[in-house]
């Protein structure tokens, strides 16, 4: 009996000691931005995630399903036995034009490309914030990559929407709806200047 109450204590004794500083963590791998931007070698890593809503965009939901889709392009076969890809005749109704403002893919759309835009604007925004520590050179190629891709964001709301909020600086301001020969001029002046600060690959 003895034997058994002193391991019961010592066991007890180990578990609550054992335990002491497992609450004190140290984080290795969630820096903040301005600790990645610090870092030269980083900015391309921090303006990857700007492509991050691209490969939505390029989904059956996203912008490449609404513009193929509803042309001669693409059409999307319903496989049988079954209604395997029809999803309640969504995609007809795109095939035939029948699809109403309401549909998903719309708002997928809206979605990601606003998204992307805002982001591409935050990168550069954090890009001027550091502007003094990197080669201008280097500057000028990542924040013309960061401004094309914004034009490429946009592109694909004008496309699909003609009037669409513009913005071209990170804000949480309301914007208005431009007119689409607006924004049209937006997109082709960005390209016309910032085409000059990409690399050649």
């Amino acid at each position: 009996m003895k034997k058994i109450l002193f391991i019961v204590l010592t066991s007890v004794a180990l578990i609550s000691t054992g335990c002491e500083g497992l609450l004190e963590e140290e984080v290795y791998g969630q820096p903040t931005a301005e600790e990645m931007l610090s870092d030269p070698e980083n900015v391309a890593k921090v303006v990857g995630q700007a492509y991050a809503e691209v490969k939505w965009l390029h989904d059956h939901w996203g912008y490449w399903g609404i513009t193929t889709i509803s042309s001669d392009e693409c059409v999307n076969p319903i496989r049988v036995p079954g209604n395997d890809w029809s999803d309640d005749g969504y995609w007809k109704g795109f095939n035939d034009h029948s699809w109403t403002a309401n549909d998903l893919s719309f708002e997928f759309v809206w979605q990601y490309s606003n998204t992307g835009a805002v982001l591409c604007n935050k990168i550069i925004s954090q890009l001027e914030g550091i502007k003094e520590t990197l080669d201008p050179q280097i500057f000028a190629q990542f924040s013309a990559e960061l401004k094309v891709l914004r034009t490429y964001y946009y592109y694909t709301l004008f496309d699909a929407f003609g009037r669409i909020p513009y913005l071209d600086n990170y804000s949480s301001a309301s914007v208005p709806q431009l007119e689409p020969w607006e924004v049209w001029n937006k997109l082709i002046t960005c390209l016309e200047e910032e085409a000059p600060n990409l690399p050649i690959v």
